[in-house]
């Protein structure tokens, strides 16, 4: 490392130009023929003799050297002196020329010029001294460098070096001194600083480094500072603005207690790889405002702020600082060690209203099956936008959850999963919060005409006095499987029928043009594990203990049926068990609706039906929704309290997808058949003493037929094992006849037994219809 260094201030000595700033060389005896001889010594300011080692001392006349001194030393009677002997060589014409006296070490390259002079009068003579009393030449070495400060702060990018020339002085300060002969340089393995091949130091990255100062003048000393590098201060526009002014909303309470430093400094983004922001900024509010409306609290040692508080509301300005104090020149070329750099921006703030208070509706009722319920809540002053994100819901049941929100509202989704009533939610929302009660219970909602409904959540059984008279005020009349009830407009609810009870079907008619809509009080009835009833011989009005729908097959999964058991409803059709399995167009048992089971046993049977977590959960679709092909049998359903039943089969082989058959009562349509797995399901809403007759229609070819069969108005006709017969006379033959590829019209119609119209090209294995407009034919494409 020594080596390395001492390299570095030879070069340094070259490439700084540190040479003679004239040419010392004497000049031979007999260049002269006249010559001025002087006899110097040196002493400092104070007259005292000053010994100088190693030096060269010089006379010159207009910057020519004319002589160089000899050293003699001289014995006097108490000391010893030295005496420099000048023999100056000189010219008539330089009478009257000023002498000048320089000195310099023998091996360096820079000279200092002393004080003292003479004038020549270009002949011989002795111009200065003698050897027990000579001239005196003024001379006082340099012993050491003091450094002014400890150290120095620079800048990223700047250069130290000069900085570093004002913060050098010789000692003494009286010495003779040569700026010139400085000479600063960095060890080879510094980092914060670098040393350029011109000889100026650079600061290259943030840290601290060690810069080496070398004195090369009479006498060589040295020194070193440390040089603290800091990232320069950036300008204002390297900080970003998101709003200007910036809004903040606090609520009355929030005033002088909520700290919004956070919301001002998020306000401000940058790019900066070392943003010093905010952490290392001095924050205040603005000095030009109206009236100071913020409260600041600070860190003692950092001074940085750590809590913002608005104490009313009103607009105001806040501003950030960065200081840094580094080296520098002040304005008027002075130079400053501690020069204060700074930047300062700011914005405009609006300290407004914000939100008061939150609350919920005094309670929310929920029906089960009400479509997208939501809850809102609502803020003083209205409409403000609330953050999720600090939002809390507190929940005390498993009967519903809290879902997405609506998007720019305050509304959220409910998730219903079950019953409740009365339970509390609550809402927390930063410092605020609210409650409200939450009842989830069954709906009857049903309109004009019959429909069968059962009560599978209640408070014991509605009576007619608290529960029917208010909530089926628009019933016309109300059925149970034993009773009767009738609204009569002059003496109002008259019958045996006194009250409903859980789990029984009722079949109830609406008035015309009016709703029932109406929350069952209560859910004490309802059961969430498994419930056992039974089925007596015969029909058994009964409902199901389920808020949700479910399928059948589920449902009676672990009950012991005859095959038989008919299960039916009002307008989605009806099942019946066969080897353990249901068949029918029945598939979902629907919550709240009422059913009619008919069981075809001597004796009761227990029926186990499971409790409503173990159910899967079928999505509920609305009744009589037929297909397209289908709508051919328009029917009102409503106008009905009874409906029959009936299974029947063709007797030959009928495509469920090409025919349906409709039931008819003095040529009005009243219900509609499918066929499944060879069997027709067929539904017919009616009245006893109704003669019935059907239809078969044809879907490919639009086609009706009348069907002979003529039934009586009754429960239910045939079973699954013995089901009523139909003779559809052909029907299913009604093309034409058979017909080859190659007979086909280019300009026929081609359709698949089921309806679908096909292209007549590459046709796969199967059976087609050919329509043209004179006949319509099959074919079979092997």
């Amino acid at each position: 490392m020594r080596k390395a260094v001492l390299l570095s201030i030879m070069v340094l000595a070259g490439v700084l130009g540190i040479r003679a700033q004239r040419t010392w060389v004497e000049p031979s005896p007999s260049a002269y023929a006249s010559h001025a001889v002087v006899y110097a010594a040196f002493v400092d300011k104070q007259g005292k003799p000053v010994e100088v080692r190693d030096c060269m001392v010089g006379a010159f006349i207009d910057d020519q050297c004319r002589a160089i001194a000899t050293k003699s030393t001289v014995q006097g009677v108490n000391s010893t002196s030295v005496v420099y002997t000048f023999r100056i060589g000189v010219k008539d014409e330089d009478a009257g020329k000023t002498v000048k006296f320089y000195l310099k070490q023998s091996n360096a390259q820079i000279d200092f010029e002393l004080a003292e002079t003479l004038t020549v009068s270009g002949g011989d003579e002795t111009i200065g001294g003698t050897p027990s009393n000579p001239f005196n030449l003024t001379f006082v070495p340099v012993t050491g460098l003091d450094i002014n400060n400890e150290s120095l702060t620079v800048q990223v990018g700047e250069e130290v070096t000069q900085y570093l020339r004002h913060i050098v002085s010789p000692n003494p300060q009286d010495a003779t001194f040569k700026e010139e002969a400085l000479i600063f340089y960095t060890s080879q393995d510094e980092t914060a600083l670098a040393t350029h091949d011109d000889g100026t130091i650079t600061a290259e990255q943030t840290g601290s480094g060690v810069v080496n100062i070398r004195y090369e003048g009479i006498n060589s000393v040295s020194n070193e500072i440390t040089v603290i590098v800091v990232d320069p201060v950036p300008t204002a526009d390297k900080y970003v603005i998101a709003s200007n002014p910036l809004t903040i909303e606090l609520a009355d309470y929030e005033l002088d207690k909520v700290n919004i430093l956070s919301r001002l400094n998020d306000n401000v983004t940058t790019t900066l790889k070392n943003p010093v922001f905010p952490d290392q900024f001095y924050m205040v509010e603005g000095p030009n405002v109206a009236k100071k409306i913020l409260t600041f609290s600070y860190n003692a040692d950092t001074n940085k702020a750590t809590e913002v508080r608005a104490k009313e509301y009103g607009s105001t300005r806040v501003e950030w600082t960065y200081r840094i104090d580094a080296a520098g020149f002040n304005s008027d070329g002075s130079f400053n060690p501690r020069k204060e750099y700074s930047v300062t921006f700011g914005f405009d703030v609006n300290i407004v209203r914000g939100l008061t208070s939150i609350s919920l509706p005094e309670m929310v009722k929920i029906g089960i099956g009400d479509a997208n319920p939501t809850i809102k809540i609502e803020t003083v002053p209205e409409n403000l936008l609330l953050d999720e994100s600090a939002i809390r819901w507190g929940i005390k049941t498993n009967a519903y959850t809290i879902g997405e929100r609506i998007a720019g509202t305050n509304e959220w989704k409910i998730n219903v999963l079950g019953l409740t009533l009365g339970e509390n939610l609550d809402v927390y929302y930063n410092q605020l919060s609210a409650r409200t009660t939450v009842s989830i219970q069954q709906r009857v909602n049903i309109d004009e005409g019959w429909h069968w409904f059962t009560l599978f959540a209640g408070q014991g059984d509605i009576t007619l006095e608290e529960g029917i008279s208010i909530g089926f005020g628009e019933a016309q009349e109300i059925r149970s499987q034993t009773q009767l009830l009738y609204n009569d407009p002059n003496y109002g609810f008259f019958g045996e029928l006194k009250g409903m009870s859980w789990l029984d079907t009722y079949k109830i008619n609406v008035k015309t043009g009016k709703t029932i809509n109406y929350l069952i009080p209560g859910i004490d009835n309802y059961r969430q594990d498994e419930v056992t009833e039974y089925y007596g011989p015969g029909w058994n009005w009964s409902g199901f203990p389920y808020c949700f729908n479910h399928s059948v097959s589920q449902i009676f999964a672990n009950s012991e049926l005859a095959d038989g058991t008919r299960i039916v409803s009002k307008n989605d059709g009806f099942t019946e068990l066969n080897s353990g399995k249901w068949a029918g167009t029945l598939e979902t048992i629907k919550a709240g609706e009422g059913y009619l089971v008919y069981y075809p046993g001597s004796s009761n049977v227990n029926v186990i039906l499971p409790a409503e977590g173990l159910l899967k959960r079928v999505n509920n679709v609305p009744s009589i929704k037929r297909a397209p092909a289908q709508n051919i049998w328009n029917y009102d359903a409503s106008r009905f309290a009874d409906n029959m039943t009936i299974i029947a089969r063709s007797d030959e082989e009928l495509d469920a997808d090409r025919y349906s058959i409709g039931a008819f009562v003095a040529g009005e349509c009243r219900g509609e058949g499918k066929i499944i797995d060879g069997r027709i399901f067929i539904t017919v809403h009616g009245e006893n003493g109704e003669k019935v007759n059907f239809k078969l229609h044809d879907n490919l070819t639009g086609e009706y037929r009348d069907l002979a069969e003529r039934v009586d108005f009754a429960d239910m006709r045939g079973t699954f094992k013995s089901p009523m017969h139909f003779d559809t006379d052909g029907s299913a033959q009604g093309i034409q006849d058979v017909i080859s590829d190659s007979e086909i019209d280019p300009e026929a119609e081609i359709y698949t037994i089921s309806g679908q119209r096909v292209n007549s090209q590459n046709l796969a294995k199967g059976i087609y219809i050919v329509r043209t407009k004179t006949a319509t034919r099959k074919l079979i494409k092997k």
